[in-house]
């Protein structure tokens, strides 16, 4: 389902209630207690409410998050000057950055310690989040205000520092040495950027009768530090 935002609830709660599986573009909503009455609706009925988080499916990140003993995990989004409100902002692109961050750190006991947000004439410039997992650290960012587009992934773990450039190139840098891999040129792009290979997990899910190929926790968990985000970062003008 591809709607705008606004209409996701009740399109979706529609959906449910007739007992209809259901993949939506991210937010499910930007009301927490939307996002978890739905998913909650989802459960009831037996059937699936997907989020379509690509960036967990993205090969490149599917090797980070298979990493043994993470310290630090960051991920960093990039616009060319860009004028959003906040709230959209967070849940439009943001979201994808802190998903992808909570994804890497293993999601479960992913905790929020605080964020910030500086804004200018109504539009966000800069937001931060700080996580924490245990040991292990996460910080998911968006600038607002860059000359260009881009998105980088990076993870500190026993094996090194290792770095997605724009979901294309992954990095390994351990002993002083780089190694680097690009995407394979026959790969599509769909598959480079992971929207393949979720949307066909979404499908073997349901021909399957398996497991959510995003799970409800760590879906609503996304959405619950970007409601995190707004209500407890502090606002910088």
């Amino acid at each position: 389902m591809h709607t705008p935002t606004a209409n996701h609830y009740a399109i979706i709660k529609k959906f449910l209630e007739n007992k209809i599986n259901v993949f939506v573009d991210k937010p499910v909503s930007e009301d927490i207690d939307e996002v978890r009455e739905l998913y909650h609706l989802a459960e009831k009925q037996g059937v699936l409410l997907t989020c379509g988080f690509n960036r967990r499916f993205v090969p490149f990140h599917q090797q980070l998050a298979q990493l043994p003993a993470k310290h630090l995990v960051t991920v960093t989004k990039t616009r060319e000057l860009e004028q959003q409100n906040p709230l959209f902002a967070i849940y439009d692109l943001m979201i994808h950055v802190i998903d992808t961050t909570q994804f890497l750190m293993g999601s479960g006991k992913v905790e929020f310690i605080d964020g910030q947000l500086i804004q200018q004439d109504g539009n966000l410039i800069l937001a931060r989040i700080n996580l924490r997992k245990g040991d292990m650290l996460g910080t998911a960012m968006i600038d607002m205000q860059t000359q260009t587009n881009s998105e980088m992934a990076q993870v500190v773990s026993q094996r090194g520092i290792s770095t997605v450039d724009n979901l294309s190139s992954l990095t390994l840098q351990k002993e002083g040495i780089k190694h680097y891999q690009q995407a394979p040129d026959w790969q599509t792009n769909l598959r480079t950027r992971g929207f393949d290979p979720l949307v066909r997990s979404f499908l073997t899910a349901l021909e399957k009768h398996a497991e959510n190929p995003v799970s409800p926790a760590s879906a609503i968990l996304s959405h619950e530090l970007c409601a995190r985000l707004i209500s407890q970062g502090k606002v910088i003008e």
